[in-house]
């Protein structure tokens, strides 16, 4: 007798609509990456902050939505042994590694918003403001 299977084309379709959702945060990511290309010259350092950064972002979004949709239907498939309790507890370890993996690409970005810039005179008045 053999356990439960897993629906491929369902998990597919789930899969692509849980990515699709997304979207918009994905285009905004990638009109970040043409950016940072296109002026990689001028800002060598920022550049490549940013194209780690939004990397970063973009890897564990996506990731992120494979996990949550591939855990539950490989618990139901048998495949993850321990019962309900392990799988939400995989999916909280999970949880906690993208999102220090998304800290860390958001620094990335700050730091890339604010490095190599030139130190401004501050302004004695306020009326200079």
């Amino acid at each position: 007798m053999s356990g439960p299977t897993i629906d491929v084309p369902m998990l597919l379709a789930q899969l692509f609509n849980g990515l699709l959702l997304q979207l918009p945060l994905y285009l905004v990511w990638l009109a970040g990456i043409g950016l940072a290309l296109i002026r990689r010259q001028r800002h060598p350092r920022a550049s490549l902050l940013a194209l780690i950064g939004i990397g970063m972002l973009l890897a564990s979004s996506v990731l992120s939505t494979i996990v949550s949709f591939g855990l539950p239907l490989l618990y139901e498939a048998g495949a993850v042994r321990g019962g309900v309790a392990m799988l939400a507890n995989l999916l909280g370890v999970c949880r906690i590694v993208f999102s220090v993996i998304e800290a860390i690409g958001c620094g990335l970005l700050l730091a890339a918003a604010f490095s190599g810039r030139a130190l401004q005179p501050v302004p004695e008045k306020a009326s200079e403001l």
